[in-house]
């Protein structure tokens, strides 16, 4: 599999599952139960999936709740914020509306503890750009 340079790595899911993220776009997950494990077989990944522009940051949420703890926010180059589950199915995202917000947008994604405490519903803060709830 021809993958090329891996930039970004993370952990999710209580530390059951990596992301490894690359600079062409590709994003990979594998369950770390295989990776840990002894032997010397080789290990795939259990889901894989081609992006148009590359991983900035992989910010897999740190809550605990059910229904939001599988979610990872995934922050390319283009200055696209997509949602993920483990499957790598989007969850949903967005993207900078204007130029002058494109290199900010690949910096600063922060999960946001007391809107997510109201709400219920994952909240993010971009540095240089709208507030956006998913």
């Amino acid at each position: 599999m021809e993958t090329g340079k891996p930039n970004i790595l993370a952990l999710a899911c209580n530390d059951t599952r990596l992301f490894v993220g690359f600079e062409q776009g590709q994003l990979l997950v594998y369950d770390t139960a295989s990776l840990f494990s002894p032997g010397s077989d080789s290990v795939t990944p259990i889901h894989i999936q081609q992006g148009q522009a590359g991983v900035r940051q992989i910010s897999p949420n740190p809550g605990t709740e059910q229904n939001l703890s599988n979610i990872v926010a995934v922050v390319r180059s283009n200055a696209s914020v997509t949602l993920y589950n483990m499957k790598l199915e989007s969850q949903g995202g967005w993207v900078a509306e204007d130029a002058v917000s494109v290199p900010v947008a690949g910096t600063c994604l922060a999960y946001s503890v007391l809107a997510r405490k109201k709400t219920n519903a994952i909240s993010f803060q971009l540095r240089g750009l709208p507030k956006a709830n998913t």
